[in-house]
């Protein structure tokens, strides 16, 4: 009874002392919090929200070229240079039915149709398409044949020495295009790369950098070559030209171009 009592005398001091309080104390006793807010979450500085310069340009895709659109490595191999040699491109018309022959060094760039090449060492087959292509390493022994009921025909871009693209020596098919013998190759190993290009009218593109003389050939349409500054030259569809230096090339026409260009790329270290 006397615990009830007192807890009775103590409810009413706290009524009368509330009742005694302004109306302004009183809300503001109401309106504080049962304990602190934690701090404001510090803004990030500016450095963290743009990346920098350099790390911009590190995210920047390397497998596009400024200078050069449209233009990708479509196939390429590694290849040992030990003397002259000449670039030579055949056009060659491929039957159902072939017999396995050793090559140069050399790229099949299927032109219609589609084919099966198949390494007689190893048994792995590829098939290509038109503007495919494929690397075949000198010494193994390859068959090549046609696919499908369209013709199936093939530019056949090869490094040959200076005594097998010799006139009167034998070959299969047409030949478009046979350079001087290149005695200014470098010795050793290097990656070896056919480049395919497309140029929209009024588009202009560079030579991608290479080793030593580069070959292009036109593939379609006409363009307009322009070496080291000088004036401009057309070449048409199955023409080419051996580049020794810059080459810039401009589609002037009213309709797609397209090119290739095979060329020896960077050393490669070791056997």
């Amino acid at each position: 009874v006397r615990a009830a009592r007192g807890f009775t005398a103590l409810l009413s001091i706290a009524m009368a002392t509330a009742t005694l309080l302004p109306i302004g104390e009183r809300a503001a006793a109401q309106d504080l919090p049962a304990q602190l807010s934690s701090p404001a979450a510090a803004q990030p500085t500016a450095a963290a929200v743009e990346p920098t310069a350099a790390a911009q340009t590190a995210a920047a895709p390397a497998e596009f070229t400024a200078g050069a659109p449209h233009v990708h490595t479509i196939a390429q191999g590694l290849m040992g240079v030990e003397g002259p040699l000449v670039w030579r491109v055949r056009e060659v018309g491929l039957s159902a039915t072939g017999a396995p022959e050793s090559t140069a060094t050399s790229f099949t760039l299927q032109r219609t149709g589609a084919a099966i090449i198949r390494n007689e060492l190893t048994s792995r087959r590829t098939r290509l398409e038109a503007g495919e292509a494929y690397f075949m390493p000198s010494g193994d022994p390859f068959l090549r044949y046609a696919v499908g009921s369209d013709p199936s025909i093939i530019w056949v871009i090869e490094l040959v020495p200076p005594e097998t693209a010799a006139p009167g020596a034998a070959t299969t098919g047409t030949v478009l295009f046979t350079s001087d013998a290149i005695n200014d190759y470098p010795r050793g190993t290097f990656d070896v790369e056919l480049q395919r290009g497309i140029l929209l009218p009024g588009e202009v593109s560079e030579l991608p950098p290479h080793t030593g003389p580069a070959l292009m050939m036109v593939t379609s349409g006409r363009l307009q070559a322009t070496a080291d500054g000088g004036q401009p030259a057309p070449i048409s569809a199955g023409s080419g030209r051996l580049v020794t230096g810059a080459l810039t090339l401009r589609n002037g026409d009213t309709q797609p171009a397209g090119f290739v260009v095979a060329a020896l790329g960077e050393p490669v270290d070791g056997a």
